[in-house]
């Protein structure tokens, strides 16, 4: 399975940011990382969640995915339902008996990558902003607090020219936010903090959280079984009529995450230097968590108009994984969900990223130890070459008896990390290797190591039972990964939006198919010189 974002560039609750994995750190698919890769607490709950996106499953699978025989021969996909209500909404629903609760999880076609120029960002603060309540969820009185927001927006606006005037009046400035403090602590004696989260845990909910990253938001959490009506009402309602009461504080709440998540940050700063380094026209070159200079310039109007055009129910996919029946969620999805309008689809990403025609190299200096990284342009989800990128990114990066990690960190000992990964998406995707120098080796011999590597990978035969041993794990991490409600739903949404849920039917078989010689020719074609961007970390000597 390839990539997607990985866990900190996909911002999930508590913020995570948009920045570089750490050093070591492994970057895993949907399907994978559901087995894998711990799920941070949810923003907005007053206990953590499960320490992972989904609990390993029973042990027979994965002992089945190791036998003799292939996995593909020992699991199977469980049927889908699928309906699409008439307003678009496309709905997924799986029954699984085992115990009584589901998983349900909304996908809106609404990443970063969807953001026009000066809203960098939007797809992120609206995320935040659906915790925040509708006219009848977290509020007291919507009337009285309606025309505050508006006197707000009206204050904002003037403090916000203000500050950019080429001379600012300090004492204007000072009156402004004077009255804005006075109307926002008007405004609290309306609010409910977190109402949506205390009803959904008093009725045994677990897991509420959400996540954006550059072609996808998602909000979930797990429910008892016969909690589903309550679950559609609530959704329906704040994806039709949400209110984004607080929004100025949660802006100044998203630039300080920017601040630390990004800019204070050596991962962060390497991560996005990259990106924008590697993609000179499509949007993927915008981070996620958006530019400091339009988080602290969003207005509430554009971010409502934002959620009009990409929260439609024609953008979005429902996936329900649990002890349902299918024909009942589908009446009760057409009850609740049905009722929201459908919108015009917006127009279509643009531009496309040009064939890249010779190296880019871009350096980052920061007071923190050297890194490197090398990124090379790959297809899209659904191209029959991911395939063979995944097994190649196995056999470089799949633990201690990697390639990397024997030659780069055990036998020459120049790094003290090496990793190969991948991330997919809607668009071509990057194709990323990681590496930590050693002291006192440098970034520039760590990256010429592991050129070393990819040629040797290419021109020597590749042994028959180091590449069965990489198409095992894949295929055990996508088993376990799908293992749960939780892993199920998250990877049937994910691939619902940007591609086809169908690709989770035929991955097991693909993968099991990839040869030695698969392996080879897309490393061939796709990691050459004149497709990747190399961005290095250089240490900033404090004088």
């Amino acid at each position: 399975m390839m990539q997607r974002d990985d866990a900190r560039n996909a911002d999930t609750h508590p913020r995570s940011g948009d920045t570089c994995p750490a050093p070591g750190q492994r970057v895993l698919s949907p399907v994978r990382a559901a087995s894998r890769r711990p799920l941070p607490a949810a923003r907005i709950a007053k206990m953590p969640t499960p320490p992972a996106t989904t609990s390993p499953r029973c042990a027979l699978l994965a002992l089945l995915a190791f036998s003799l025989l292939p996995a593909s021969a020992a699991w199977k996909m469980p049927p889908v339902h699928e309906k699409i209500l008439s307003n678009g909404m496309t709905i997924l629903v799986i029954e699984r008996r085992a115990s009584p609760t589901f998983h349900a999880h909304i996908g809106f076609r609404a990443g970063s990558a969807y953001e026009k120029p000066g809203e960098s960002g939007m797809a992120h603060m609206l995320e935040h902003m659906l915790f925040k309540g509708t006219r009848v969820m977290g509020t007291r009185n919507y009337a009285a607090e309606e025309p505050l927001m508006a006197r707000l927006d009206q204050l904002y606006e003037q403090l916000d020219a203000a500050r950019a005037a080429p001379v600012p009046d300090a004492s204007r400035i000072e009156d402004l936010a004077a009255q804005i403090t006075s109307v926002e602590n008007e405004q609290q004696q309306y609010i409910r903090s977190e109402e949506l989260w205390s009803l959904y845990q008093q009725n045994g909910g677990e897991n509420l959280n959400a996540s954006t990253s550059r072609d996808i938001t998602n909000y979930f959490l797990s429910l008892p079984a016969n909690r589903l009506e309550l679950w559609a009402w609530l959704e329906s309602d704040r994806m039709q009529a949400p209110v984004f009461r607080e929004f100025y504080r949660e802006r100044d709440v998203i630039a300080e995450e920017r601040r630390m998540r990004v800019e204070a940050d050596p991962g962060g700063v390497l991560w996005e230097a990259l990106f924008s380094a590697a993609y000179t026209a499509h949007p993927y070159r915008i981070p996620t968590i958006g530019y400091m200079s339009d988080i602290e310039n969003y207005k509430r109007p554009a971010v409502e108009r934002f959620h009009t055009l990409n929260y439609a129910p024609n953008r979005a996919v429902v996936v329900l994984v649990g002890d349902l029946s299918a024909q009942k969620a589908f009446a009760v999805c057409e009850k609740y969900f049905g009722r929201l309008a459908r919108q015009p689809d917006p127009p279509p990403i643009l531009p496309r990223e040009p064939e890249q025609r010779g190296e880019r190299r871009v350096q980052v200096l920061f007071d923190a130890e050297p890194h490197v990284m090398v990124a090379y342009h790959v297809p899209p989800t659904g191209h029959p070459d991911l395939y063979a990128l995944e097994v190649l990114a196995g056999l470089l990066s799949e633990g201690r008896t990697s390639r990397l990690y024997k030659s780069l960190v055990r036998t020459q000992e120049i790094a003290v990390s090496a990793h190969a990964f991948a991330l997919d998406g809607r668009d071509p995707g990057l194709f990323i290797f990681s590496g930590a120098p050693r002291h006192p080796h440098t970034a520039e011999e760590v990256e010429k190591a592991f050129y070393a590597e990819l040629a040797g990978l290419i021109h020597d035969p590749i042994d028959e039972r180091e590449l069965q041993k990489v198409k095992n794990n894949l295929q055990a991490d996508f088993i376990r990964g799908l293992g749960t409600n939780m892993g199920m739903a998250h990877a049937l949404g994910y691939y619902a939006v940007i591609a086809d849920w169908r690709y989770l039917e035929t991955f097991l078989d693909r993968i099991n198919a990839i040869a030695a010689e698969d392996v080879k020719r897309v490393a061939r074609q796709y990691l050459t010189p004149a497709n990747r961007t190399v961005a290095i970390r250089v240490k900033e000597e404090k004088s």
